[in-house]
Parts: C-alpha cells; structure tokens; sequence
C-alpha cells in the first residue's frame, strides 16, 4: 500500500504544480473537471493524499491540457519546457 500512498502524492505534486504553471486554482479545476471541490481537495492533499481513479485522472489531465503519461511519472509539461517532480 506504501507504493500506491507514494505515486497518489506524486501525482497530486505534480497536478498542483500544473495548476500553478497555467495559473489556475483548485476550485477552477473542480469547476472544469465536475469534480466536487472538497473531493479535489482530498485528492490533492499535501500530506495525507487520497488515491485518485484513472477516470478522474483523465478527466484533469483532459481539462489541464497534458497526457495522462505526463501525470504518472511526474513531469509537468509547459510549451517546450518539461520539469520533473522529485
């Protein structure tokens, strides 16, 4: 289970990093996503993360304009820049 907790917080890292790249908000993403708010905000929780589903994150990745690949390892894509997620 330590694995799944690990890549849940990497891909929460990494689509709040998105959101910060693009300057958008939580409550946007929510809004676009049709993802309710507090369930968005569980899954992208700094510390105690909430494993997202694979419809869920393709429906962000859809709205955020990058792969669903680019979520899952970590690397944030913004023109011809690409920075990864430690």
């Amino acid at each position: 289970m330590a694995t799944q907790h690990t890549l849940s917080t990497k891909v929460a890292e990494t689509i709040r990093l998105t959101l910060d790249a693009k300057s958008r908000t939580q409550e946007w993403l929510a809004d676009e996503t049709g993802i309710p708010p507090r369930t968005l905000a569980r899954r992208l929780h700094l510390t105690n993360t909430a494993p997202m589903s694979l419809e869920e994150l393709g429906i962000i990745a859809a709205v955020l304009e990058v792969s669903l690949v680019d979520l899952l390892t970590g690397v944030v894509r913004e023109g011809a820049d690409a920075q990864a997620v430690a």
